[in-house]
């Protein structure tokens, strides 16, 4: 496995670099989850985006089985983004008024 920095640590290095960084544990936790939800996004968009072209593709072609098969995937990958949305922004706001 390759380590890779995180780009949301290096926005808050950088911003502490210029004299604007976290004033406080709480705000470095919440900027923290701020910038990791911010970057995600995109690549969030970018996914929905490929399983929709994936799935028109299968839906044409595919037996019943596989199409059943994709609807659930696809169910449970919304069901995790949007849990992953809410604890994100549940721990941004809690940390936030830290």
């Amino acid at each position: 496995m390759r380590r890779r920095k995180l780009k949301a640590i290096l926005d808050i290095q950088t911003a502490l670099e210029q004299g604007i960084g976290p004033k406080n544990t709480g705000d470095f936790v919440c900027r923290l989850a701020k910038h990791l939800f911010e970057r995600m996004e995109p690549v969030l968009g970018e996914l929905d985006d490929a399983t929709d072209t994936i799935e028109e593709n299968l839906l044409i072609t595919a037996s019943a089985d596989l199409r059943e098969a994709i609807v659930g995937v696809r169910k449970k990958r919304l069901v995790f983004v949007v849990t992953w949305r809410r604890n994100v922004k549940r721990l941004t706001n809690c940390v936030c008024r830290m």
